[in-house]
């Protein structure tokens, strides 16, 4: 969640739908980041930055082709 919370800066922070809450009550630990939310956050980065380009990527034949997240 970002430095008000004391935890580290994460590259998909702005995407991040973990509540301060949600670590403590799965794990009992405020930990900063639970894979769920961070594969949660990944996707949705994604899908902001293929919305954000002017045109959407193409393979060789022009057609739209589909964004994978890893």
């Amino acid at each position: 969640m970002g430095d008000p919370a004391g935890f580290p800066h994460c590259p998909v922070e702005r995407h991040c739908r973990q509540g301060l809450m949600n670590a403590c009550l799965e794990t009992g630990d405020l930990a900063p980041c639970l894979p769920y939310f961070k594969k949660l956050a990944r996707l949705d980065k994604a899908g902001a930055d293929a919305l954000s380009t002017s045109q959407p990527p193409a393979d060789e034949a022009g057609r739209t082709r589909r964004v994978e997240v890893k």
